[in-house]
């Protein structure tokens, strides 16, 4: 009893404790950290591989097994201390099917200093539930160790089995009546293949070594296998290294074993002797090698009658980047009378590797085959493909992840696998050390994340939507989105696409909002080219003349612009058609045609477009009568349409609630709100207060009014950062609307540089803001989910959205974010 009390009070000081380096065996860790590695081959286009590599590599096989008897999943992977640590810890961790919760995972083995995942554990569990884990050892200097549970179907503690030995990239296989059957690498020759068999696990075998080709004109050989079990078949499939060197990996050959070793065939029975030393020899099923090819194989499962399947990736060199592609993945199927192969998809990069699946006549392969954020980097975004006719045409069946902070890699599948524990991975950034998280997903396309911190024993698992994807924990998670090189690069790139592609007349109120967000780049990051193009408007195109409405607020917004370079270049021809229209603003009468627009601003966008002009050019003449103007309009549009129950402003009289009741509202009954209006609005506010002197008698009010709509607007941001349409309905509405969502970004971020926003929840929600916005941009610098032009909320958007107000808003807002206090 006293022994079982010190071992459970061990047990909580090692979870709660700062634990020596070296001393972190059957120690709990208080949450799910992958590894980050780098292997340090470095290209043009990044590193050869790297990111999170937790559930590296594919020749650790089996990493995962559902256990029928517990219902739980056992997994094992390479874990860390902390997000900016490459500290190897050999780890364990379990998924109770029945509560839906991981429970905090051990570490079977302390690497002792080792941060390279080639030294990654697999996983084995006996007939009688006891959890054997396999510590590998990279390279002959590194051995390689097997632990086993001191209790069955418990991760809590373990105890070395006394194996040291050679055994680099285990995969075990327990096979009925017989034992343990370990295939390995030894890393003399340069990498040799092997297997050992052990009827307990404890007494082994010596080394039968399986392949070792050398071809004439070479002295060296050198090999990768990927293995596979079906009942008490087991199989290798494996290429091979020209000359020992592994960037040169090509080929694929077949062999397999139904008597635990002694003796070997091909597919077809065919019996051969090991090693095999021939590249040409019958075993052989793909001459990758005549093609110029490269091959990597990723995973092998089995028909319906136990034919193999082999899910393998092809490209034409070892380097990352587009030089060497394209990166095509196929299937290798034996149909029991020959081998074929079949294409499913491509993606950008030879280490995307995921997994294979066989369900009946279901074939499904998941992978991370669609481009991730770090394009040319390991992994991607993740998919899957199914088949229904044995691997001859795929389909895409479902998109697991989208629009991630970092890349995804290393999909892998569960022994027996059981929903929702079906496939898992960890994610990182290949191109610098970053935060790696835990992620699993079931068959159906629902995704999972692993707690990274956890305070309970069990806890569950949080559900990803990648429709509204984000928690607080992400800020962190994306500290490269608020680095500065990283924001002037995507405010450069943005700014250059949209620049690219010119939509509307330039004096139209569209660019008017667009170039204050070039501005807002230019001052940022002092690209020539950037002023260059803001200047071309003016002296090429408009001849700085706004738009022809003089009465209209629309046509006046482009002058934000013009008097922003005023101030650059002093050159009074910049302002002077400005002054002239504004002159006419003050002295003649709206004219009005109806009950709407009974005012100068009787829609709530207006006051973006136009008070901004006003208030920059009496700044700039010294003359206080354009700010008092904008004074008197301004307060007009506020009482007409300003909320102050909501504190939200309604887009015009068609959209506020008359007093008896009677008005437009959502589906839920709520008033309508339109996101991207009060998003003007607020861009407006900021910029107005910007400019202001602070001792104006009337910047009380704008200062009151922006606060007020700050404090509603934050309790409005949907989960993923961004805000909806319409404000109080968000679930009628698609994602985020990108141009009410930068403005509101753009302004929360100023308020907070500028003190008017002192809490936290300010600074919180303007980074949660900008981790959404930077989601919604593609590859190619196109600002995305941007509703068309409009008076109302639509639905009418998607990620292929776009318009050029909506790239205006997202500078503005990295404009502001560049500067938010660390």
């Amino acid at each position: 009893m006293k022994n079982i009390l010190l071992f459970l009070l061990l047990s909580f000081f090692c979870s709660l404790s700062a634990q020596k380096k070296g001393e972190y065996n059957n120690c709990k860790i208080d949450g799910y950290r992958p590894i980050w590695f780098d292997l340090g081959q470095k290209s043009e286009y990044g590193s050869k591989y790297s990111g999170g590599l937790g559930t590296y590599t594919v020749k650790h096989n089996p990493m995962a097994i559902y256990s029928p008897e517990t219902n739980k999943t056992f997994f094992v992977f390479g874990g860390t201390i902390n997000k900016d640590e490459r500290y190897l810890l050999c780890m364990i961790g379990c998924y109770d099917h029945a509560t839906g919760k991981v429970c905090k995972p051990t570490v079977v083995y302390d690497k002792q200093g080792v941060n390279d995942p080639h030294d990654n554990p697999a996983l084995l569990i006996d007939k009688e539930g006891y959890l054997w884990v396999y510590v590998a050892g990279r390279g002959n200097h590194r051995p390689g160790f097997i632990y086993k549970s001191v209790k069955p179907y418990d991760i809590s503690k373990f105890e070395s089995t006394g194996f040291k030995d050679i055994m680099a990239y285990p995969q075990p296989r327990l096979v009925e009546g017989q034992g343990h059957f370990m295939f390995c690498t030894r890393y003399d020759g340069v990498r040799r293949l092997f297997y050992r068999t052990s009827p307990d696990g404890l007494k082994w075998s010596d080394y039968h070594q399986i392949a070792s080709i050398i071809s004439e004109e070479e002295n060296k050989s050198g090999h990768y296998q990927i293995t596979g079990q079906y009942g008490n078949k087991l199989v290798t499939t494996f290429n091979r290294h020209k000359n020992g060197d592994c960037d040169t990996r090509t080929n694929m050959y077949y062999l397999q074993t139904v008597d635990f070793g002694k003796t070997w065939t091909l597919a077809d029975g065919t019996p051969v002797e090991l090693p095999i030393v021939d590249k040409d020899s019958p075993c052989r099923v793909i001459d990758a090698e005549s093609k110029g090819q490269n091959l990597y194989i990723k995973d092998v499962n089995f028909d319906e009658k136990g034919n193999a399947i082999v899910l393998y990736l092809t490209s034409y060199g070892h380097l990352p980047g587009p030089k060497h592609g394209p990166r095509e993945w196929f299937v290798a199927h034996w149909t029991g009378k020959e081998w074929v192969q079949y294409p499913i998809t491509t993606s950008t990069h030879n280490y995307d590797s995921g997994s294979l699946y066989v369900e009946g006549s279901l074939w499904r392969v998941i992978a991370p085959t669609a481009a991730g954020p770090q394009y040319w980097g390991t992994g991607g975004e993740v998919e899957s493909w199914i088949s229904t006719n044995s691997g001859k045409t795929w389909k895409k069946e479902h998109v697991y992840t989208k629009d991630s902070p970092r890349n995804h890699s290393y999909m892998r599948r569960p022994v027996n696998a059981v929903d929702p524990f079906y496939t898992y991975w960890a994610d990182g950034n290949p191109d610098c050390l970053s935060i790696s998280n835990f992620y699993f997903a079931d068959s159906k396309g629902n995704v999972y994340r692993l707690p990274y911190n956890m305070k309970e024993e069990w806890e569950r698992p949080e559900v990803m939507n990648y429709n509204s994807i984000l928690s607080p924990k992400d800020i962190q998670n994306n500290a490269f989105l608020f680095q500065k090189d990283y924001i002037k690069k995507i405010m450069i790139k943005t700014t250059n696409w949209q620049l690219e592609h010119p939509r509307h007349k330039q004096t139209n109120w569209t660019n008017g909002a667009f170039y204050a967000g070039v501005y807002a780049a230019w001052e940022t990051t002092r690209s020539k080219k950037i002023y260059d193009a803001m200047m071309a408007v003016g002296n090429d195109s408009t001849q700085w003349q706004p738009g022809k409405r003089w009465f209209h607020a629309d046509d006046i917004a482009i002058s934000q612009m013009y008097i922003d370079l005023y101030r650059q270049e002093k050159r009074p021809e910049m302002l002077k058609a400005t002054i002239d229209a504004l002159a006419r603003f003050q002295k003649e009468p709206y004219p009005t045609s109806g009950k709407k627009d009974i005012i100068k601003w009787w829609w709530c966008d207006a006051l973006f477009m136009a008070p901004p002009v006003l208030v920059k050019l009496g700044v700039v003449t010294n003359d206080n009568s354009y700010i008092e103007y904008n004074d008197k309009c301004f307060k007009e549009c506020y009482e007409l349409l300003y909320n102050k129950k909501e504190r939200l402003f309604a887009r015009d009289l068609d959209y506020v609630i008359k007093e008896d009741g009677k008005g437009r509202k959502e589906a839920n009954g709520k008033l309508i709100f339109w996101g991207r209006g009060n998003g003007w609005v607020m861009g407006g506010l900021a910029r107005i207060l910007k400019e202001l002197p602070s001792d104006y008698p009337q910047r009380n009010f704008y200062e009151r009014l922006f606060k007020e709509m700050a404090a509603r607007i934050v309790s409005l941001q949907q989960a993923d950062g961004l805000w909806r349409a319409s404000l109080l309905d968000p679930e009628s509405y698609p994602g985020g609307e990108v141009s009410g969502s930068g403005f509101l970004c753009y302004a929360l971020a100023w308020g907070v540089n500028n003190g008017l926003l002192k809490e936290e929840l300010y600074l919180t929600a303007a980074k949660k803001a900008w981790i959404g916005l930077n989601r919604c941009v593609n590859e190619e610098g196109r600002v995305g989910w941007v509703q068309p032009i409009g008076a109302d909320p639509r639905k009418n958007f998607s990620a292929d959205s776009w318009e050029v107000y909506g790239t205006g808003a997202f500078l503005l807002a990295g404009s502001e974010i560049i500067r938010l206090p660390k």
